[in-house]
C-alpha cells in the first residue's frame, strides 16, 4: 500500500493545476506515493509554486522557512530564484512523475534560518539573559533572534499587565523599565533595542511589581518619559516573527494611517514604514524599501496591532486617480518628445 503524501499548489494558473491533477489520476500506478491535495490539518510534504505570482512567492518563502520540499513551475528562461527542483512548461508526464517520486523518497530540507545582511541589528540567544549591561559605544550582538519557525513568538504582552496601573520591571543585567499607562509613557535609561530581552524572554512574576504614589513620582523623575505606544509597537513587532497576521489580506493594498517615529536602532523598519505611507501592495512595498517580505510582514503586523494599518482589497479612489494622472503625464511627455 502506498504512503500518502500531501501537496499544495500556489500561484499556478488553472491549466497547470489541472495538468498536475490529471497526471496524478491517469498515471497513478507510476507514482511511488499516494499524492493528494492537502486539507485542513494535513501535514504538507510538497509545495508546488509559480514564482511569477505573489501567492507563489509567498508559498516559496513559507516552504523554505518551514523545511518543506519545493517544486517551482516556470517558463523556460524565467528566474526561479535558485530553486533546485523546477518543472518547465509545457509540463511533461515523465518529468512530473520523476520529480514527485524523488521528493517522496528524500528527507525534507532543514528549515531556513530567517537571517539577512542586517541580522546583526537584532539578534539574541533565545531565553538568554545578559549578565553584564553592554556599553553603548560597543556593537551589541545580543539582539532579537528570529530563527524560530513559529507563526508567533512567545513574548511578553504588556497590555494585560498594565490594566491595574504602573509597573516597574527589573531583571539582572538589564536597565529597569517603568511603564505608566495613566501618563501613557515609559521611563528607562536603555535604548529600545536594549529592552528587547524583556519581551523575547517572557516576564516572570518576580520580575515586575506595582508602583504608585511617591515611589512612582520618584521613578518618573529619574529618566525622561517616552511614548508608551513605541513600547507597544516593539512588543507586537517582536511577536510577529516574519509571518503576516492571519486576518490581513496578503493581496490587499496597505497604508499607514498615522506616522509613528521609530528609534535609530530600527532603520530598516523605519524605511519600510516610510514606504507604507503611500498605499501599495506588500510586494511593491518590499521592493521600494529594498527589504525582505518577512521584514515587511513584521512591520505591518506591529502597526496593525496598534490600529494604524489601513488595508483595502482594491486600490482606493485617490490612488486610482493618481495613477491615471501619472499615465496621462507620461503620455503627454512621450507625445511632446516624439514631435
Amino acid at each position: 500500500m502506498k504512503t500518502t503524501r500531501h501537496l499544495v499548489v500556489a500561484g499556478a494558473p488553472p491549466a497547470d493545476s489541472a495538468a498536475i491533477a490529471s497526471f496524478l489520476r491517469v498515471l497513478h500506478a507510476e507514482f511511488d506515493h499516494e499524492w493528494t491535495v492537502a486539507g485542513d490539518g494535513d501535514a504538507i510534504h510538497l509545495v508546488v509554486a509559480d514564482l511569477s505570482e505573489f501567492g507563489g512567492r509567498c508559498a516559496r518563502i513559507r516552504a523554505l522557512d518551514e523545511g518543506r520540499h519545493l517544486i517551482v513551475i516556470a517558463d523556460p528562461g524565467a528566474d526561479v530564484l535558485d530553486s533546485e527542483l523546477v518543472l518547465y512548461r509545457p509540463l511533461v508526464a515523465k518529468a512530473v512523475v520523476g520529480m514527485f517520486n524523488h521528493v517522496g523518497a528524500t528527507t525534507p530540507p532543514a528549515p531556513r534560518r530567517l537571517t539577512d545582511f542586517s541580522v546583526h541589528e537584532r539578534q539574541i540567544e533565545k531565553l538568554a539573559r545578559p549578565v553584564v549591561q553592554p556599553r553603548r559605544d560597543e556593537a551589541n550582538p545580543a539582539r532579537a533572534n528570529f530563527l524560530d519557525i513559529q507563526y508567533e513568538r512567545p513574548c511578553t504582552r504588556l497590555e494585560p499587565l498594565l490594566k491595574r496601573g504602573a509597573l516597574l520591571i527589573k531583571r539582572a543585567g538589564l536597565a529597569p523599565l517603568l511603564v505608566d499607562p495613566v501618563t501613557e509613557q515609559f521611563h528607562s535609561s536603555a535604548r529600545m533595542s536594549e529592552l528587547e530581552p524583556y519581551f523575547l524572554d517572557p516576564l516572570k512574576g518576580n520580575e515586575y511589581q506595582r508602583v504608585g504614589g511617591a515611589q512612582l513620582a520618584a521613578l518618573q523623575r529619574e529618566h525622561a518619559g517616552r511614548p508608551l505606544i513605541r513600547l507597544l509597537w516593539l512588543s507586537a513587532f517582536l511577536r510577529s516573527n516574519g509571518w503576516l497576521a492571519r486576518h490581513l489580506d496578503p493581496g490587499g493594498y496597505f497604508r499607514l494611517k498615522q506616522w509613528l517615529p521609530l528609534d535609530n536602532d530600527y532603520r530598516k523598519q523605519h524605511r519600510i514604514a516610510m514606504t507604507l505611507m503611500r498605499e501599495a501592495q506588500l510586494h511593491v512595498i518590499a521592493k521600494s524599501a529594498k527589504a525582505y517580505m518577512a521584514d515587511v510582514f513584521d512591520v505591518v503586523n506591529a502597526y496593525d496591532a496598534l490600529g494604524l494599518i489601513e488595508v483595502h482589497r482594491q486600490p482606493s479612489a485617490a490612488r486610482t486617480e493618481a495613477e491615471q494622472h501619472s499615465r496621462k503625464a507620461k503620455l503627454l511627455a512621450t507625445t511632446l518628445f516624439t514631435r
